[in-house]
């Protein structure tokens, strides 16, 4: 499952470049230390992906770390708190109103 994420995280990097939106130095980390190494490290900072803001304002947060986190999919990979933490941001960031979604976690 954390390969399948790995994937994931790279496809939806490259798509974000296409956007003009940079993430050099986390693919370059997926790369070094993989993919939930570098998913929760971004939680434990306390902030968004480097790349959340561009994709918000993009009106593309599906393309980020924090909306492959919380999918049905690759939250058993996550704590109750990591998701949690991820999916306040996103709904602070208005993307379950712009997905249709009323709150809990993407299928």
């Amino acid at each position: 499952m954390e390969e399948k994420l790995l994937k994931l995280l790279y496809k939806n990097a490259e798509a974000a470049e296409k956007l003009g939106i940079r993430q050099v130095k986390f693919k370059a980390d997926l790369a070094r230390f993989g993919a939930v190494r570098v998913c929760r490290n971004l939680i434990r900072r306390g902030l968004p992906s480097e790349a959340f803001e561009g994709l918000r304002k993009a009106g593309r947060l599906e393309l980020s770390p924090e909306a492959a986190i919380v999918s049905k999919e690759f939250a058993p990979l996550f704590t109750d708190d990591e998701v949690n933490f991820c999916f306040s941001l996103l709904c602070e960031a208005g993307y379950y109103e712009a997905v249709g979604i009323s709150g809990g976690l993407l299928s």
